[in-house]
């Protein structure tokens, strides 16, 4: 990996190997997270890590400028990378800047015109109004907007009638009485050997649809951050808003844009690059949503320490009844970690994410002042629990409404249950995130549900 200047200290391998040679001297996972959390404070001292990168609105005139020699095919593709390089330049374009984002706002009013998407070139259009565009540029856009007014009443009966059909994809099989998003014939068990598993105790014909589930954490795809909403991950036709402060977050809303606020960008926004340089957000939204289910950091302990922590899977609750954040976060906390079976060199590795991502919330982020420094060591340790959780229960997904690409990562409480197999009778699809899974070949009674991971 490099190491030159442009790259975080933190993603140094001689910087990482010095740490592994340390790492091994000492026991116990939590002075072993301590231990690399103090490497990162003395480096950090020692030297300038890279900065976070900044707003700056020639950096945005460069894309701007990108997009409009895109521009110039005019070809469907053409149009979408160019609304994807708008919204990029609105990420970088710094605040105040109103006449600047004026035109960025008239300029996807344009490309929304030609991909015939009226409303959004009409919201466009009002946005670089609302920002003050200049009165040359506004005999333009009145002219563009009684042109997309026009055509919206020309086309309404068309829209009424061929709106986008967005049904609901259910089971097509009898719902479980406690579980009603899988199916009622699915069972957990467990052996020395096996571990937890899902099996049937019916027959179960092929293309039976046996799971639909909503993930309890998403993570945007780094490929996708200026084409979707990294709240909600949905695409809204590229028509986003930037975060005021950082360069890599889009919101299809200020709904949405509340909504992350408050549950985890004002901790990610100061450290969104390193986010994106390591990866592994899911980790950091998991741990996040852990810590705020519970009301104190007393009652957060005292549920990490209670006998029954780890024990209580998705089959343990009455799904057909309001769950309490608690409950939700309690079947993702008893998923599987491998944490007996690991290699030292792996478990390296997930100790130094664990202390780099608890370093930076605690460090450079405002999540101190959340926990006003309560029982650090259950905190690191909780936070290396979910990294070990997340790296093997995962599932990367992409979106049938629109197209193949990998749109982002999920944390599935029941379906994380279901094993791996190099023959698997199941498959898992997806649709705005939620994990459909139906089985490819029938299912004798007694036979264990499986998938394949790859």
């Amino acid at each position: 990996m490099d190491s030159s200047s442009d790259v975080n200290f933190f993603l140094d391998p001689n910087f990482a190997l010095s740490l592994y040679c340390k790492f091994g001297k000492i026991s116990g996972i939590v002075p072993k997270i301590k231990l690399i959390v103090e490497e990162f404070r003395r480096k950090s001292e020692t030297e300038e890590s890279r900065p976070l990168t900044l707003k700056s609105n020639s950096k945005s005139n460069e894309l701007r400028e990108n997009a409009l020699s895109i521009l110039r095919s005019k070809d469907t593709f053409a149009l979408q990378r160019a609304l994807e390089l708008y919204n990029e330049s609105l990420c970088y374009a710094e605040q105040g800047s109103d006449e600047h984002l004026a035109t960025l706002y008239a300029s996807r009013a344009s490309v929304y015109f030609d991909l015939r998407e009226f409303e959004l070139c009409v919201e466009n259009i009002k946005l670089a109004e609302e920002k003050g565009y200049t009165e040359e540029g506004r005999l333009q856009l009145n002219k563009l907007k009684i042109d997309c007014l026009c055509l919206l009443q020309k086309y309404s009966n068309n829209q009424e009638n061929g709106g986008e059909n967005d049904a609901k994809i259910q089971l097509n099989v009898e719902p479980h009485a406690e579980i009603p998003f899988a199916a009622s014939c699915l069972e957990l068990k467990t052996d020395p050997i096996g571990g937890r598993y899902i099996t049937t105790n019916k027959d179960i014909e092929s293309g039976s649809i046996i799971i639909v589930e909503c993930p309890f954490e998403k993570v945007l795809s780094s490929d996708c951050i200026y084409q979707r909403c990294s709240n909600c991950l949905e695409r809204n036709s590229l028509h986003l808003i930037p975060c005021r402060n950082c360069t890599k977050t889009m919101f299809c809303s200020e709904k949405c844009s509340l909504e992350a606020f408050e549950n985890f960008h004002r901790f990610e926004c100061p450290i969104i690059d390193c986010l994106m340089d390591v990866g592994g957000q899911i980790t950091i939204r998991t741990f996040l949503k852990a810590v705020q289910s519970f009301k104190t950091i007393s009652q957060l302990i005292e549920f990490i320490q209670s006998a029954d922590s780890s024990n209580r899977t998705a089959f343990s609750f009455n799904h057909s009844e309001a769950l309490s954040p608690q409950q939700h976060y309690h079947q993702i906390h008893s998923l599987s970690t491998n944490l007996e079976i690991r290699p030292e060199s792996d478990l390296f590795t997930h100790v130094l994410v664990a202390a780099l991502f608890y370093y930076q919330l605690n460090y450079q982020s405002p999540f101190k002042s959340l926990v006003n420094g309560e029982c650090e060591d259950i905190l690191m340790e909780l936070m290396f629990r979910i990294e070990l959780i997340t790296t093997i229960n995962v599932f990367s997904f992409n979106d049938l409404s629109q197209d193949d690409e990998i749109v982002g990562t999920g944390l599935y409480q029941l379906s994380s249950l279901i094993n791996h197999s190099c023959s698997p009778n199941a498959c898992p699809k997806y649709y705005k995130s939620n994990l459909i899974l139906y089985t490819t070949q029938p299912v004798m009674c007694g036979e264990a549900i499986s998938i394949s991971y790859q």
